[in-house]
């Protein structure tokens, strides 16, 4: 039988983007499946608005809690910063560079503190537990589905693209903030990528789906079968390409996300000229 919820994970920090602050919120959601403490995901912020689970709970209470508005949010906010930095409060701070998983080495002072009752204020860029994520995988589901009207778009432009195609390939294009670091992906390099996908499904119809927060050339992608996405909004690109086939796409935990919640394989490119293949292509676990 399960001991009732003691202590609150308070979660501090934007860390960030969509796509990381989604993999943090869903490894928290596993930890709190897992050892039944609350947590408090204020680090969530202006992206709780865009799913219908969380109205109520701005503040992004975990298991639900009405937390109230984004009013109530900053309230909250405000109050917790305060109370983090006095000197009796309890804190859990990592900032290695590998994944702190506390399915496999779970800091005691922390399950101490939290277990005894009290709030402790978590900054921690990879704190994750991939045995809980896994275990937990149906209630980030239900919590991070788009609003109904946003998913009957996805569902007719994912239709009307199916018609006279044999798979869907989403190609996830970024090039702004990646353009001066080594994950940069050039025009060159996607093309490649892609006629060596359709040598690799001969006898297919590939339809190639652009998905891009920026301007694409408007030649780009030309001999191949492919549209871009009708739509600039965030959440429509993210659902819309985990119900692709495939994805292909630079380093990056938006797609990632969309092959996590799609179960939908990735292959992640790089710079270097390495050979595609379909054992390239793999479904992101968290």
């Amino acid at each position: 039988m399960k001991k009732d919820v003691t202590g609150t994970l308070v979660h501090m920090e934007p860390y960030g983007r969509l796509g990381n602050r989604l993999f943090l919120a869903a490894h928290l959601i596993g930890f709190t499946s897992t050892f039944n403490i609350s947590v408090l995901n204020l680090g969530l912020r202006e992206y709780a608005s865009h799913f219908p689970w969380f109205e109520g709970n701005a503040a992004g209470a975990f298991p639900y809690t009405e937390t109230g508005t984004k009013n109530d949010y900053r309230r909250i906010f405000r109050n917790h910063r305060v109370m983090e930095i006095l000197p009796w409060s309890h804190r859990f701070r990592y900032w290695e560079n590998e994944d702190f998983d506390f399915d496999r080495k779970m800091d005691k002072e922390l399950l101490a503190n939290l277990n005894k009752g009290y709030s402790v204020y978590l900054r921690a860029w990879v704190f994750r537990g991939y045995e809980s994520l896994a275990k937990a995988r149906s209630k980030v589901l239900d919590c991070f589905l788009p609003r109904g009207e946003t998913k009957k778009q996805i569902v007719e432009f994912i239709d009307e693209s199916r018609k006279g195609s044999d798979r869907l390939i989403a190609v996830h294009i970024r090039w702004k903030d990646y353009r001066t670091t080594q994950f940069y992906i050039d025009a060159e390099t996607y093309t490649k990528r892609m006629k060596k996908l359709q040598q690799l499904l001969p006898g297919q119809n590939l339809r190639f789906i652009f998905f891009s927060n920026e301007e694409i050339p408007r030649d780009f992608g030309k001999g191949f079968d492919c549209i871009k996405s009708p739509s600039h909004d965030m959440i429509f690109d993210l659902y819309a390409m985990a119900s692709c086939d495939l994805i292909i796409a630079p380093p990056s935990t938006f797609s990632g996300w969309a092959s996590f919640y799609g179960e939908v394989p990735v292959a992640t490119l790089k710079r270097e000229a390495e050979e595609l293949s379909l054992s390239s292509f793999a479904v992101w676990k968290g």
